[in-house]
């Protein structure tokens, strides 16, 4: 656990660490450093507009707490093992998700100060239909996959290994739509409108999620707990659609 904790350490310094050099010394490209003066003003603007990605990466770590917790009172240490399992596998199929949706808020900000409401409707029509399609591959990947993943990492205990294929297969119904509620909130962050872009990550992590991990055991036993992201991204993406409807002035022109 020691070594595990100080490799990840070690990674997320070498991050920052590899580009400082780079841009530290005389380069030919535009990216270098230079004196400048502090503004706080636009500082805080970009932070409150950032807010969703603060709320998420802040949530994932309440979460997996919460999971944790609630697996261990109702499947031991198997249990814990198995969403072991599935987050690791989550997180490689969602970068997919993350990767569009980092990408979305920059070409989205740079239409939106243009004021160019033809292709922010383009790039909303094009986003939700390129992560509809995404969400269906990875559902189907997951699901003929599951089997295979779990023989990787928990092959060794028969019964665990069973647990963890129910699990991923159950759990990967939220990758419908787990890229839409990424987008939204994505998007919301390149119009500038971080107070919507915020809530959407807020209510989808802090309330839903962490409403429906405790009560939906209660009604579903352990299924509950690996469908649990699915109602959160069902319940999220009818949020974003209203906001979407209600918002409708900011990405399609007045």
């Amino acid at each position: 656990m020691t070594g595990a904790a100080i490799a990840t350490g070690i990674g997320a310094c070498l991050n920052g660490l590899i580009p400082l050099f780079c841009f530290a010394k005389p380069n030919s490209s535009p990216l270098h450093f230079c004196k400048g003066r502090i503004q706080l003003k636009p500082i805080l603007k970009a932070c409150g507009n950032g807010a969703s990605e603060m709320v998420n990466d802040t949530a994932a770590a309440l979460i997996f707490v919460l999971y944790n917790f609630r697996l261990l009172r109702m499947l031991g240490e198997d249990g814990v093992a198995a969403y072991g399992v599935t987050v690791f596998v989550e997180e490689i199929f969602a970068a997919v998700f993350y990767g569009l949706a980092m990408q979305a808020t920059s070409i989205v900000g740079y239409h939106f100060g243009a004021k160019n409401y033809p292709e922010l409707k383009s790039l909303l029509k094009k986003g939700i239909l390129m992560n509809l399609f995404f969400g269906v591959l990875i559902f189907v990947l997951a699901e003929i996959s599951a089997p295979l993943i779990s023989g990787i990492f928990v092959g060794y205990d028969a019964a665990v290994c069973q647990l963890s294929i129910h699990a991923l297969r159950m759990y990967a119904f939220a990758f419908l739509l787990k890229g839409f509620n990424e987008y939204s909130s994505a998007y919301f962050t390149g119009l500038n409108n971080g107070l919507v872009s915020g809530f959407l990550a807020f209510t989808r992590t802090f309330v839903i999620q962490t409403m429906l991990i405790l009560a939906l055991p209660m009604a579903l036993g352990t299924d509950g707990l690996w469908l649990a992201q699915a109602v959160t991204e069902l319940l999220a993406a009818l949020i974003a659609v209203f906001f979407f409807i209600r918002c409708k002035n900011e990405h399609c022109g007045p």
